[in-house]
């Protein structure tokens, strides 16, 4: 019996590649809690812990699990079976490496079930179940929709330190923008690193049909308010502000925006509560200050 172990156990280390890590799922029931306690370890370095799995491994991750013993609706070897096999699927195990908040992990899961295919519980046919490939096809097509939405093209990964799957497309998790950082104008650097990588596709992303009819109602919906607003403020500012210069302030200041913001819905171009401001400054600039009007527009 013992030789028939350690072939056993001989043969599950074969198919294991080289640098593989454990982990322990340890469940159980309490008498003395009212709601579970759950908590997930990983080790900063992987240790061997003797009689703790079949085979001898380094274990990284220990999962342990309390249900309440009176609690008839939660299954605690269920949810241990679950995690486990969690565990094994590389591109949940790959978050798993480099997690640093609860919500990275409940993601993490989210996008394990929607690549899994669940039976529902009872009798079933085999013939009503898809064919392995049909399965296979569809999961590859949501991979590449969610590449294209996402900007990469996702895939499974190895352990850690591996150069293919998720950790190459992916790259870590992204940071959440209304999360306040540690360094001042974090957020702006954050968002500078982000954005301007995929800076020159924007251009190119641009050269369609669709884009093409974009770019001139958006023109002329410019122009025609620039006009507008550019013959009342004539008229309120006795031309030291007129069309000319709302077309070229207009037309100046929405390049320098469209290049470097990152906010398109900001509006640039002169607007009511511009012109009245405009106006209530030309007035104290006649009256107190005459001819400096455009002077202390440009500080102000």
């Amino acid at each position: 019996f013992d030789s028939m172990v350690k072939a056993r156990k001989q043969d599950i280390l074969s198919c294991m590649e080289d640098g593989t890590e454990g982990a322990i799922v340890l469940v159980g029931t309490l008498d003395d809690i009212d709601k579970p306690i759950v908590a997930f370890v990983r080790l900063a370095e992987a240790i061997v812990m003797p009689n703790t799995i079949e085979v001898s491994l380094p274990v990284r991750f220990i999962f342990i699990l309390l249900t309440p013993s009176d609690n008839m609706n939660m299954d605690h070897h269920e949810i241990g079976r679950s995690f486990c096999t969690l565990m094994s699927n590389p591109a949940f195990h790959n978050v798993a490496y480099r997690v640093e908040e609860k919500q990275e992990l409940l993601h993490a899961i989210n996008e394990f079930l929607d690549d899994s295919v669940v039976l529902p519980p009872g009798d079933w046919d085999r013939k009503h179940i898809l064919p392995i490939n049909e399965i296979m096809e569809m999961r590859q097509r949501r991979k590449a929709r969610k590449g294209q939405n996402d900007g990469d093209g996702g895939g499974d990964g190895g352990g850690p330190g591996d150069d293919g799957g998720d950790d190459k497309d992916k790259g870590p998790p992204k940071r959440n923008p209304m999360q306040r950082t540690s360094v001042p104008f974090g957020g702006l650097i954050d968002d500078i690193k982000n954005r301007y990588p995929q800076f020159l596709s924007d251009f190119k992303d641009g050269l369609n049909s669709q884009c093409l009819a974009a770019t001139i109602f958006i023109y002329f919906a410019a122009l025609s308010g620039a006009i507008a607003f550019g013959g009342i403020m004539g008229t309120k500012t006795e031309n030291d502000i007129g069309i000319s210069e709302t077309l070229i302030m207009t037309c100046i200041c929405g390049v320098i925006f469209a290049l470097f913001s990152g906010c398109p819905l900001i509006i640039i171009g002169t607007t009511g509560p511009v012109l009245l401001y405009d106006e209530a400054l030309f007035e104290f600039c006649r009256n107190t200050l005459p001819k400096q009007f455009l002077y202390w527009r440009v500080w102000v």
